[in-house]
């Protein structure tokens, strides 16, 4: 065949199969499809896939490192058990990231990303006044990732995105209750404000309340479902 019959087409790009699969398991544990001490073997999920058990493996390992699953020597890979100190810990991860994210947002200043992000939030408080718990759940999550990945950061983004996924799992587990917040949307808005206002420590002000507000629910939550199990 001619070599001129390809003038117009493009190359086949080479597709990492461990990364589509870590991809989509961070999905289905983020979405709460596994729960808490769960088993997940090599061969159940490369049937799912349809793949071999080498780029599961890999999947794994790189899940594993991220800490969305716990290996076990001699045993498998289990979706791990939370506690509230690995709560606090991936808080303070997040504080960390999302407040070196608004930084640079706000030295950025972006007209565009401030409309969208305003967008959001209104959503989200349109959630909240409905009473739609689970769609405020994903938008609040939105609005914080979208809120990262505005900073123009490819290194701050990968960072997000992986303990955001142990952020839902997080809340999943121990549980945080909407209708005990009534003001929740203040919380957000006041971020957003500061940093419109490019008032960089209001910004952090705000999240720190914000997350230190849920980081007391949660934990009262988990002392509720201990004193109750016992």
């Amino acid at each position: 065949m001619p070599q001129g019959a390809f003038p117009a087409t493009a190359p086949i790009e080479q597709v990492d199969v461990g990364e589509v699969i870590a991809a989509r398991l961070r999905e289905l544990l983020a979405e709460g499809k596994f729960v808490a001490g769960e088993q997940i073997t090599e061969g159940s999920t490369a049937a799912a896939f349809n793949v071999s058990r080498g780029p599961v493996r890999e999947a794994f390992k790189r899940l594993t490192q991220e800490g969305l699953l716990k290996s076990e020597r001699n045993r498998g890979v289990f979706v791990p058990v939370l506690s509230v100190g690995d709560v606090e810990d991936n808080y303070l991860l997040r504080e960390a990231v999302e407040g070196a994210s608004l930084e640079r947002l706000i030295s950025r200043s972006n007209p565009a990303e401030y409309t969208r992000l305003g967008d959001l939030l209104d959503r989200f408080e349109q959630c909240l006044a409905e009473g739609a718990w689970d769609l405020a759940d994903d938008l609040d999550l939105t609005f914080h990732k979208e809120l990262v990945h505005a900073a123009g950061s490819r290194r701050l983004r990968h960072a997000f995105d992986s303990v955001i996924v142990e952020t839902r799992m997080c809340l999943r587990a121990l549980g945080f209750h909407h209708p005990e917040h009534p003001d929740m949307a203040s919380w957000h808005r006041d971020i957003l404000d500061a940093a419109v206002a490019g008032d960089a420590e209001g910004a952090r002000r705000a999240l720190r309340f914000h997350n230190a507000t849920v980081l007391k629910d949660l934990r009262r939550s988990n002392e509720d479902t201990t004193t109750t199990g016992s």
